[in-house]
């Protein structure tokens, strides 16, 4: 009698798990999505060291995958998603010539992040139909895959780009930039419906580093003091995506 209560209960355990999946819930809409754009980017000198010249904008790449999961019921006109993303961008900027750091000419900075993100969605009819309006807001969080600075002169033979990512004593540079950067993410987009399955979402995100990019940079000087960190990835990124249903 006990075996063959343990094995009702076992069937009848299993039965509510098929159903729990089948079922439709409130995550029952799912899409996934590959994501290309552009990004201009700067290292903003939040704190103002006057010992930093200025920066001008860089521009780079964006590539990656996405997915969105609708967390309000299926009949709203006006949902709630959540969306993730896994985005390569190419970040930087370039430092004009200081007195300071009278040695160089100017400086590239070039860094390479994946940025990962966790942005609340929220979407809302337009007057045209199968045209939604987003509003994208939420934090995320680079990490530096790799990083250099190099001579932006204009000299023939140019030095070599200097590693920046890590400690300045083990990279051998004066540079020194952090693995993580966490920021926060807001935006706005459009998604247009091309077929029954396939839909395109154009999006502009502003992301603002929360943190310091930069570590502390000695120029080797006797008498000079080191450069205290000031600097904080602001980034502009222009995307389209193509998304899917899942399932």
């Amino acid at each position: 009698m006990k075996r063959r209560y343990r094995a009702h209960s076992y069937l009848l355990a299993l039965g509510v798990a098929a159903c729990a999946v089948s079922s439709p819930g409130p995550l029952s809409a799912q899409t996934i999505s590959l994501i290309a754009g552009a990004n201009m980017t700067v290292l903003a000198n939040v704190d103002i060291n006057p010992r930093y010249a200025p920066f001008d904008q860089s521009y780079g790449p964006n590539l990656g995958v996405g997915a969105s999961f609708r967390l309000s019921p299926p009949e709203a006109l006006q949902s709630l998603w959540a969306q993730l993303s896994a985005v390569y961008a190419h970040k930087g900027a370039v430092m004009q010539p200081s007195s300071a750091l009278d040695e160089y000419e100017g400086l590239d900075f070039r860094l390479d992040y994946v940025d990962l993100a966790l942005l609340a969605d929220m979407r809302f009819p337009s007057i045209v139909d199968g045209i939604f309006i987003h509003f994208l807001v939420g934090p995320s969080l680079g990490v530096l895959l790799s990083c250099e600075v190099a001579e932006a002169g204009t000299e023939d033979d140019p030095p070599p780009p200097q590693p920046c990512l890590g400690d300045v004593e083990e990279q051998g540079s004066f540079w020194s930039f952090r693995r993580l950067d966490a920021g926060f993410v807001g935006g706005a987009g459009l998604e247009v419906a091309l077929t029954e399955r396939v839909e395109l979402h154009a999006s502009a995100q502003w992301t603002i580093g929360l943190g310091y990019v930069d570590q502390v940079y000695n120029p080797g000087m006797v008498d000079d003091p080191a450069l205290a960190p000031a600097l904080k990835n602001r980034a502009l990124s222009l995307r389209a995506a193509l998304a899917v249903p899942l399932g």
